[in-house]
């Protein structure tokens, strides 16, 4: 009853300054605090300990827009000697931030941008956290125009950190804004390049971190081996097929002058298991130094499941080997796989388990094998799914997880041990 009452306050006091444009009113754009209003929100943020969040946004809120200097101030309480106020504890923190989204959205904006603009680092570092409260993806611009400072006043971090916070903010309001920032990453001073993009991470959705990642690549070369490192455990986490695109834009940094961006590069390349680059981790195995070398194998056994050392030509012997395979032998049993022929179905199966270059193709043929009504044909293409590694038939082994038959869940748990490395719960597949 409080919070709305007092909700209702706010608004009431600030209706007629949306509504007026006359030279009566406060000017919200004033940099120097007054000291009435100054007074006021000392006393609101005094009384504060009887009341929420919520409340308290409200009541300071209800000061009016004249109050924007004095709570901007805020929030720098105590931190320096320019502080007007005692320094805030996080609830108070909060509320200060809240009660800006209670002013109407383009007055708040336009107050940032004329206080703030030619201001110092610390009032430009308290406008970017009040930014990432009431922003939208629309206010990208002010978020640059609020951290083009002098590059010698980057030794001062709080710049950094606000910019991170605001960020945050933003985009775990707006999602949608990480696209638009990963777009313009260049724009911002280099010095914040790794702040942007760990704030785009945590908050980039799931399913999409490894394509926005992807698109951050090779931007700035300091940034790479960071980059490729969240890529791995973007993907792991989803365990599903990659996107080719993806995949493409890590390969091109196979060509980058940074070694340790290649060495990021190879182990990246060999994780997600992409065979388009057999060729380019074959010529590896003769060109670089001894580590170098070792990681390009490990990358090419994982790919192929063959461990034949660091010889060049036998990994090219076994890549001649699987193609005059397919060529000769794979039309047959993938049309095999078609076929209403439990015995054919499953002997393709057994033919087609090893050959792990063609996995995804492979996955994708075996997918009506899963929804034949014999159970041991399900069981095996289960099993054959594992044994290739096919990320791409995670979500059908989940399905299967649910199956009438004992066998087909048991096999099917199996394959995803070898997939995820633990046994799903079959009550809430993921």
């Amino acid at each position: 009853m409080i919070a709305s009452h007092l909700v209702a306050l706010a608004l009431a006091a600030l209706a007629p300054l949306g509504a007026a444009r006359g030279p009566s009113l406060p000017d919200p754009s004033a940099q120097e605090v007054d000291e009435d209003r100054s007074a006021a929100v000392r006393d609101v943020l005094a009384g504060s300990a009887l009341n929420g969040v919520e409340e308290l946004a409200a009541e300071l809120a209800a000061l009016g827009l004249g109050a924007l200097p004095a709570l901007l101030a805020a929030l720098e309480a105590g931190s320096s000697p320019a502080a007007t106020v005692p320094p805030l504890g996080p609830s108070q923190r909060l509320a200060v931030l809240r009660a800006f989204r209670l002013f109407p959205r383009g007055e708040v904006l336009l107050f940032l941008r004329r206080s703030a603009l030619e201001a110092d680092v610390a009032t430009r570092a308290r406008a970017l956290e009040v930014l990432g409260e009431i922003a939208t993806p629309k206010n990208v611009d002010l978020f640059l125009a609020l951290v083009d400072v002098a590059e010698e006043e980057w030794s001062d971090d709080r710049l950094g950190a606000a910019l991170t916070a605001g960020l945050e903010r933003l985009l775990v309001a707006h999602p949608q804004a990480c696209w638009p920032i990963a777009a313009r990453l260049l724009e911002f001073p280099p010095v914040l390049y790794l702040p942007v993009v760990k704030s785009i991470v945590a908050a980039g959705a799931r399913e999409e971190l490894p394509s926005l990642l992807a698109e951050l690549l090779g931007k700035d070369s300091r940034l790479d081996p960071w980059l490729m490192v969240e890529l791995r455990h973007a993907c792991r986490a989803r365990r599903e097929c990659v996107e080719p695109r993806v995949l493409a834009d890590v390969r091109c940094l196979l060509d980058s002058k940074d070694p340790e961006t290649v060495k990021e590069t190879v182990l990246t390349l060999g994780e997600l298991e992409d065979v388009e680059s057999f060729h380019a981790l074959v010529a590896l195995l003769e060109t670089s130094g001894d580590d170098l070398a070792t990681m390009a194998c490990q990358a090419l056994q994982r790919i192929s499941g063959a461990r034949l050392g660091r010889d060049p030509k036998a990994w090219e012997a076994l890549w001649a080997d699987e193609l005059e395979w397919r060529r000769r032998h794979s039309g047959r049993w993938l049309r095999w796989l078609r076929e209403d022929d439990p015995a054919k179905n499953a002997e393709a199966l057994q033919a087609l388990s090893g050959r792990l270059l063609f996995r995804n193709e492979i996955a994708e043929a075996l997918r009506p094998c899963l929804a034949r009504r014999e159970a041991e044909l399900v069981r095996l293409a289960c099993a054959v799914l594992g044994q290739l590694r096919a990320y791409s038939g995670v979500p059908d082994l989940i399905a299967c997880l649910e199956h009438r038959d004992a066998g087909v869940r048991e096999s099917a748990r199996l394959a995803l041990v070898r997939l995820l490395g633990r046994i799903p719960s079959p009550d809430a597949p993921e």
